[in-house]
């Protein structure tokens, strides 16, 4: 035999997984790259059932399949986890043939594998790594889930409260017509021209109410459904909602409108975002006792963006608190007066509707901008 076809032997014996056995699965040879990944000398493998190197881990049925395949002189590749000496673990790709005699006669078996201990860790880690990353969004989700839970309870309460003013006026100004049928009618007075005057103001405020309380039960209402909703429509809502709040702490609105635009977003979600921008800034005129309250609603739309901008001039912010403003719990309000969460839901919802939001400060003033993308 030549010198390179020795070198050649050495080399396979030396880098190749490979193993042959009898029929009854005894290993006859085995070479010094088995040994080796196995903890075994080739002495103490030759002659052993090649089940030495099995690891319990592996399923009944993989065998099942292997000695299935080879007794039909079939070949059969696959994943095996195989057991050290010292009770560790090494992953292989194997590729088991069955050994013929000149007659086709089936008198053993070869196997030649490939060493995948590192590509079966690195999926184990990146696996593990999926888990982690999995159950880091869900506790996420379910931390934004009660924080927008705790954001709607407050909320809820400030909009009860809104109800209460929205309908004292309406209801006071119906019990005093109310009052004038019933005085009018005691002394033979009531001529039908003041009777239809009376019932022209009652139908009035009863329609105000009407009109009210429908907003308030699209506000409260459960809705996941994205939609195209006009933008000046949207603020005007929201405004309506809040209208005595925002006269009872005189602030005045304005709003600035290039032209109709329609953007695509869940309706009663962004309402809460734009009560949450109007509260945070009646918030601020507080205080900073500001006198003249001003918040102006800005749209209008930049190529492919349509951009809602929401200013006030409650007195600006510094950078420092700009940089920390849609954090989680993080408020300039006293303790006992705000929970740190408007804001961050606020962003939450706005990205959650493939927008965005940014804000910026200049002299007394504060702005909020959020732009939409536009198909």
């Amino acid at each position: 035999m030549a010198c390179k076809d020795l070198d050649m032997i050495e080399e396979y014996d030396k880098y190749v997984i490979a193993s042959k056995t009898d029929l009854k699965g005894i290993i006859t040879y085995v070479s010094n790259a088995f040994a080796d990944i196995s903890g075994y000398t080739v002495d103490e493998m030759v002659g052993k059932p090649h089940n030495i190197v099995r690891h319990p881990d592996m399923p009944k049925s993989i065998y099942e399949s292997i000695w299935k395949n080879l007794k039909e002189g079939k070949n059969w590749k696959g994943e095996i986890k195989n057991r050290k000496k010292d009770g560790g673990y090494y992953w292989v790709y194997a590729n088991i043939s069955p050994l013929f005699d000149e007659d086709k006669n089936i008198i053993g078996y070869s196997s030649v594998r490939k060493d995948i201990t590192g590509e079966k860790t690195l999926m184990g880690v990146n696996k593990s790594l999926e888990y982690m990353v999995e159950e880091k969004v869900n506790e996420i989700r379910q931390r934004d889930k009660m924080l927008m839970q705790q954001s709607k309870n407050a909320a809820m309460g400030e909009m009860i409260d809104a109800i209460a003013h929205q309908w004292k006026n309406p209801l006071g100004v119906i019990n005093m017509l109310a009052q004038k049928v019933q005085y009018d009618l005691k002394r033979e007075k009531l001529k039908d021209d003041k009777l239809d005057e009376y019932m022209s103001s009652t139908l009035m405020q009863v329609k105000h109410l009407v009109e009210t309380i429908d907003e308030f039960r699209q506000f409260f209402r459960p809705n996941t459904k994205t939609e195209s909703i006009m933008l000046r429509s949207m603020v005007d809502s929201t405004l309506l909602l809040l209208s005595d709040e925002l006269k009872a702490h005189l602030i005045k609105t304005s709003i600035l409108c290039d032209s109709e635009v329609e953007v695509s977003i869940n309706q009663n979600e962004f309402k809460h975002v734009l009560i949450n921008l109007i509260q945070n800034s009646r918030d601020a005129f507080e205080e900073n006792n500001v006198k003249n309250k001003l918040i102006t609603f800005c749209i209008n739309q930049e190529g492919n963006k349509v951009l809602l901008k929401v200013k006030d001039n409650a007195g600006g912010m510094s950078e420092d608190i700009i940089t920390k403003i849609f954090k989680p719990h993080f408020t300039t309000k006293e303790e006992g007066k705000g929970t740190g969460i408007g804001l961050y839901l606020t962003k939450q919802i706005i990205e959650k509707n493939n927008a965005s939001i940014e804000v910026q400060s200049e002299d007394d003033t504060s702005t909020f901008t959020i732009s939409f993308i536009k198909d």
